[in-house]
């Protein structure tokens, strides 16, 4: 029993000590490398903006109540409550979407046939309410999107772009090098060509005098 016990300590100490300090030598210059490449090339989700923000928080910032305002004067927004307000900016709109109707069904236009609006006779105005205002909200979001992914594009474009403009004068580069590293070999060649033809010319110059 006590050789078992002096034996156990021996060997959960060796091995832990040597896989620590094989380890921190192992892992903290990879990884400033891997983070130091993650920095330089990671390109961002198109929506990432969008997901960043919180939508308990941003949706009332939607629905900013721009329209009240060509509606109400700086007074009445002041001095009405917003459930006040919102009953007549309902009924204004219910009374401009029944001009509009009038008007397409004067001039003998049918966009939507009345065949498919049967199923919607008898509606209760709350939930066409929730209706336009879910489809309202999701067209927000929509153009939202849209714009984020014209915006990422525009990026795309743009690194796209710097890139190819890189990798050209790299190639510039590597050719203006090579041609700097022929030009001294073709002048020892000249060198060499001068310096080989020269006796000969000397040679027929003094054959040409003694003549």
């Amino acid at each position: 029993m006590n050789s078992t016990i002096s034996i156990y300590p021996i060997l959960s100490e060796s091995p832990v000590s040597t896989d620590q300090s094989s380890d921190t030598s192992s892992v903290e210059h990879p990884s400033r490398d891997n983070s130091h490449r993650a920095s330089r090339f990671t390109i961002a989700h198109p929506y990432a903006r969008l997901y960043a923000k919180k939508d308990g928080s941003k949706r009332r910032k939607i629905w900013n109540h721009v329209l009240e305002k060509q509606l109400f004067s700086p007074q009445e927004l002041s001095t009405m409550g917003a459930p006040h307000r919102r009953t007549i900016y309902i009924a204004s709109l219910e009374a401009h979407i029944d001009r509009l109707h009038n008007q397409l069904l004067g001039i003998g236009l049918y966009p939507i046939p009345f065949q498919r609006l049967e199923p919607y006779r008898g509606l209760n105005s709350k939930t066409a309410k929730s209706m336009v205002a879910g489809l309202q909200h999701d067209a927000t979001h929509t153009k939202l999107k849209l714009l984020e992914l014209e915006r990422s594009n525009n990026n795309l474009h743009k690194l796209l772009g710097t890139q190819a403009t890189s990798t050209c004068s790299i190639s510039l580069e590597a050719d203006v090098r090579r041609h700097s590293m022929d030009s001294p070999g073709m002048a020892l060649n000249a060198r060499t060509a001068i310096n080989s033809t020269g006796p000969m010319i000397m040679d027929s110059l003094a054959y040409s005098a003694r003549s």
